[in-house]
């Protein structure tokens, strides 16, 4: 386990720090405000941080702007689709999905326009965008459901309907996933889903790339990081925030962002001895 201290400060929303791509994101004060590239080590100070904000694929949207990491982090505003109030929010570069109490929104990134979908979302979980889908949960009564709306053709469909709380939704270009009351679910969007028994009540939500599911686990005393591809991370206290992309995989522990196996070679950031990452004992 490597730690990413320039991305480590506090945040005041604490799904941060995260991964949008091969960059961390996460803060130095509680707005989220810094980037740095896991394989390069690249960091960016971004310009007039937001303490409301969706990262995805190399881009971090949010009330300013919008940011594309690796391209200086200059904050861009012209034509980028408005945000107004905090709602729980989800980019992958090319589209923002809004959850806001009445209904669903959706609009690329460099927009001015919004496609209006419902039924209504649960507005305290984030909706997920990718591959011109987005995914939301919803909530009636004693039911939490989960639904699946295809941008270009406006046809939204429920995609699990259970009698208990399908939670947390995320997706990717070609599977999507959810908590359940005792496990985590991954479904390729034109097949059958897989179960993976779990105890996922502390999670603040899932992480998914490609067809690999990361969630926080509880193991009885504290909570652990489980992947559906085997990946575990079982240290003492608690190891919350799972991040995947690729073989990076960034949790946080104790306040700090940890990347388990960083990536080594002649382009491994971390082999270098410099500050941008410190080793932690594992």
């Amino acid at each position: 386990m490597v730690s990413v201290p320039w991305v480590s400060g506090p945040c005041a929303d604490p799904r941060f720090p995260a991964l949008a791509g091969e960059w961390a994101v996460g803060c130095s004060t509680l707005w989220v405000n810094r980037a740095q590239n896991l394989r390069t080590g690249e960091q960016l100070e971004l310009e007039h941080a937001s303490k409301h904000v969706a990262a995805g694929a190399g881009w971090v949207y949010g009330a300013p702007g919008v940011w594309e990491l690796g391209a200086e982090a200059a904050l861009r505003r012209e034509g980028v689709l408005p945000l107004h109030g905090e709602p729980q929010m989800a980019t992958d570069g090319e589209w923002v999905a809004l959850a806001t109490a009445d209904d669903l929104q959706v609009g690329r990134i460099f927009g001015n326009t919004r496609q209006h979908a419902g039924p209504a979302p649960a507005p305290w979980y984030r909706p997920a965008v990718a591959g011109g889908r987005v995914a939301w949960v919803t909530h009636e009564g004693d039911s939490e459901d989960i639904w699946l709306l295809d941008i270009e053709a406006r046809q939204a469909t429920v995609l699990a309907d259970g009698p208990g709380h399908e939670r947390h939704v995320a997706l990717s270009t070609t599977h999507v996933a959810w908590i359940e009351d005792d496990a985590v679910v991954l479904k390729p969007l034109d097949g059958a889903a897989v179960r993976y028994p779990a105890d996922a009540h502390t999670a603040r939500g899932l992480s998914l790339d490609g067809d690999v599911v990361c969630w926080e686990q509880w193991n009885g005393t504290d909570i652990d990081v489980a992947c559906s591809d085997g990946v575990r991370i079982e240290r003492p206290g608690h190891q919350r925030n799972p991040s995947r992309h690729g073989e990076l995989l960034l949790v946080v522990e104790d306040g700090q962002a940890l990347l388990w196996h960083p990536p080594v070679g002649p382009h491994g950031a971390c082999e270098r001895g410099n500050s941008s990452c410190d080793s932690v004992e594992p």
